[in-house]
């Protein structure tokens, strides 16, 4: 696992969520990390994000196939009306009747070659466990399940104002961290989800971006695809790894890929959080050997 999350292994963890999860396993513990429902933060509009089940797939595609076909549907059927409506003998009648069935099987045949993929497939618990597929979730959402991996398992609601003063400078409200979960997770689970994370920045797909990095810094790379278009580049981070103050996540649209693109705008974000100037990112560490302790 820690392997797998170090060089972000799609086939890893095709294998496991397909044989051995399920997608409503992989389901349950991404609502547990606060996919699919809103943080809270004070900014209206928040999208609640979606967590990919069948009865969603089924409705979403429905949808699309209706608003796909429907219209040509309703189309035969009011061309024929009015050529129905003035026939007066009974063969023409039939005639008519008959092309109408005729069109209608060749609109039907198109909707019938779709119809079989509004059920779940193999495939989509393959694209949910890599994350693509029907997962939609915001950035945000990512820094507060990132947070929670590095803090062991706790999920809070971000916020934006510390407190509200008046002109004379007392304090009319004050706002702290609320805590909204634990998850249920093993520990010993946290802690892989941890070091596999850790191993990305020194050994795995990020270990280029942060070598030399004079923080210690646990991270994983992602991309989220997209058709036709280049992908987006995805990166979360935590750090420093062994006590962590800060969770970030970062999305580069169309950046391809999250180490090249967004694995740096995260770097800057945790160096001017920890006021470290360029001098400081050309610090030179030793180079974490391939052979992890973790691995």
């Amino acid at each position: 696992m820690r392997k797998a999350i170090s060089e972000s292994c799609n086939t890893y963890f095709w294998t496991i969520g397909h044989r051995m999860l399920g997608i409503e396993t992989i389901g349950k513990y991404a609502r547990m990390f606060g996919f699919g429902e809103r943080t809270g933060i004070e900014i209206p509009g928040e999208p609640a994000g979606n967590v990919p089940t069948p009865e969603y797939k089924y409705k979403r595609n429905k949808a699309y196939l209706e608003a796909v076909y429907g219209p040509k549907f309703e189309a035969i059927e009011e061309k024929y009306k009015p050529l129905l409506a003035g026939a007066t003998d009974p063969d023409e009648i039939k005639k008519l009747e008959n092309a109408k069935q005729k069109e209608l099987r060749v609109v039907q045949n198109q909707y019938d070659q779709y119809k079989w993929d509004l059920d779940w497939q193999v495939y989509d618990t393959l694209n949910t466990s890599v994350g693509q597929g029907y997962n939609e979730y915001t950035p945000l959402q990512l820094a507060v399940y990132t947070a929670a991996i590095a803090n062991g398992g706790t999920r809070w609601k971000p916020y934006l104002v510390e407190k509200v003063s008046s002109p004379d400078g007392q304090v009319i409200e004050q706002y702290r961290p609320t805590k909204v979960a634990d998850v249920d997770v093993k520990h010993e689970a946290i802690l892989v989800a941890q070091e596999g994370m850790h191993m990305v920045t020194t050994v795995g797909t990020a270990s280029g971006i942060f070598r030399g990095f004079p923080i210690d810094v646990a991270g994983k790379t992602g991309t989220g695809e997209v058709f036709g278009r280049d992908n987006h580049a995805v990166f979360v981070a935590y750090a420093p790894f062994d006590k962590p103050e800060l969770a970030v996540a970062t999305v580069i649209d169309y950046g391809a890929k999250g180490g090249a693109a967004s694995g740096p705008v995260a770097k800057d974000i945790i160096s001017k959080y920890f006021n470290l100037g360029i001098e400081a990112h050309r610090q030179q560490r030793p180079i974490v050997p391939n052979k992890s302790k973790y691995v």
